[in-house]
Order: C-alpha cells, then sequence, then structure tokens
C-alpha cells in the first residue's frame, strides 16, 4: 500500500483507519473509543486508553537489542555542548529523574509516565 492509499484511508474512515494503527503498538489498557469529544466538543484520540511512553519510546528498543545505540543526541548552540545517550543511559535518566520526582511526593500515576521499566 502506498503513501497517497493511506492518506486517503486516513481521511475517509479516520477511526476504522487510527483503530488499526494503534493495534501496532502495545497498550495497557486498548482503547474502546478512537475518537471522542471533550466537554468543549474538542477532539479526542484514544481518550480511554492507557500506554506507556517511555516503555515505547526507551524500554522497547533494549528489550529489542538496541540499548546501546544512539536515542537522544543534545547539541545546544546557545552553549556549545554537544551530548549524545544510548538507550539504557536514557533509561538511567529517566529513572532517576522519576526517582527524585517520587521523592518530592509525586504520586504513582504521574510517576507512571516517567518509569522506564
Amino acid at each position: 500500500m502506498d503513501a497517497d492509499m493511506l492518506f486517503k484511508q486516513s481521511i475517509e474512515h479516520k477511526e476504522e483507519f487510527w483503530k488499526e494503527q494503534a493495534k501496532a503498538i502495545q497498550w495497557f489498557e486498548f482503547p474502546k473509543q478512537i475518537l471522542s469529544k471533550d466537554q468543549n466538543n474538542y477532539p479526542q484520540w484514544y481518550s480511554d486508553g492507557r500506554i506507556n511512553m517511555c516503555h515505547l519510546c526507551i524500554d522497547q528498543h533494549i528489550e529489542d537489542g538496541f540499548g546501546d545505540q544512539t536515542a537522544i543526541v543534545y547539541d545546544s548552540p546557545v552553549t556549545n555542548q554537544k551530548k549524545t545517550y544510548t538507550f539504557r543511559q536514557a533509561q538511567e535518566e529517566i529513572s532517576k529523574l522519576a526517582g527524585g520526582l517520587a521523592s518530592l511526593g509525586l504520586k504513582r500515576e504521574i510517576l507512571q509516565l516517567f518509569i522506564c521499566q
């Protein structure tokens, strides 16, 4: 299937298309509502789904054997600093951040957004 066909499907059959795309990633709870509206009539995608972005962005790559590959490149023209992080290094730094937030009293529900397994 080419890009034009995918684009056409994503416009003409939004919910069906994006439900299929959502199946390609791991969810804690797969959404029952693909597209809904909030109290202000603003579109909400996957509003009742639960996902861990840290797992998908960092942990999954480590599990797939890419832990020593570059995950993040920090390049600041302001400070003239450059630094790279592998997936493993990023996981360690994110876990430190989560630990620091927990020590300040941040609750588990919020920390789940940060904690890498």
